[in-house]
């Protein structure tokens, strides 16, 4: 969840400039309050999306086999390479 969370921090200027574009076109504060709430993550957006999961497929063990199709094998190996993120800090 923390890392999760660290996406505001990280994502802060680019969001900030889409909500100024977005406010140079309307001044309605409904629409600026739903693009920042597309924009934010939230714990909830998380654990809405675990608990989705959870009802349909029991766990997300059985989510990952049975919807992401990861057999046993490739289930337990560790990835070949790990995607690279570059962050300014």
């Amino acid at each position: 969840m923390n890392d999760y969370l660290l996406s505001n921090k990280y994502r802060a200027a680019e969001n900030q400039k889409t909500l100024d574009a977005l406010a140079k076109q309307t001044d309605n504060p409904k629409v600026l309050a739903g693009m920042k709430a597309v924009l934010d993550v939230r714990p909830a957006y998380l654990n809405a999306a675990f608990d989705e999961i959870n009802a349909k497929y029991g766990s997300t063990d059985a989510f990952l086999k049975k919807r992401a199709r990861l057999n046993q094998q490739r289930y337990q190996e560790p990835p070949k390479s790990l995607p690279t993120i570059n962050i300014k800090m």
